[in-house]
């Protein structure tokens, strides 16, 4: 699956702004069934967790292909900071038949570091992007 995430750093008042918006492509699920989802978001600074929020949601059949989620966490991050900043998403789902987790890492060194020097090179916009999940 994928999901769909903005991400925007204003320097001056040194906020990070991660926008999580939409999941799309998972699991298909039978008529009259649900799967309970947890999204967990965390912060990590040098290596160390300073932040974490755990997003429950349910998926069922009468649902679209795209979820809506509509979520925003804002975090107080100065400018030194910023480039020691990783986002850790991770999916997990829990079946009575199967438990999937997957994730993916935001920030510099990772595979997606294109988006996050996209984001302090261009302060004030929001970078939106469909992130597939790994694992």
């Amino acid at each position: 699956g994928e999901i769909f995430i903005g991400i925007s750093y204003l320097p001056t008042s040194e906020r990070f702004t991660i926008n999580i918006n939409k999941l799309r492509y998972f699991c298909k699920i039978e008529k009259e069934k649900n799967i309970d989802i947890r999204l967990a978001i965390t912060l990590f600074h040098n290596g160390r967790r300073f932040f974490q929020k755990k997003i429950p949601l349910t998926l069922n059949s009468s649902t679209s292909i795209d979820y809506e989620i509509k979520d925003t966490i804002t975090e107080n991050i100065p400018q030194n900071d910023i480039h020691s900043i990783y986002v850790h998403v991770e999916f997990n789902s829990k079946d009575n038949s199967f438990i999937s987790s997957s994730s993916i890492l935001l920030g510099e060194h990772t595979l997606y570091e294109s988006d996050w020097h996209k984001m302090l090179e261009y302060p004030r916009q929001i970078h939106h992007r469909w992130y597939p999940f790994l694992g």
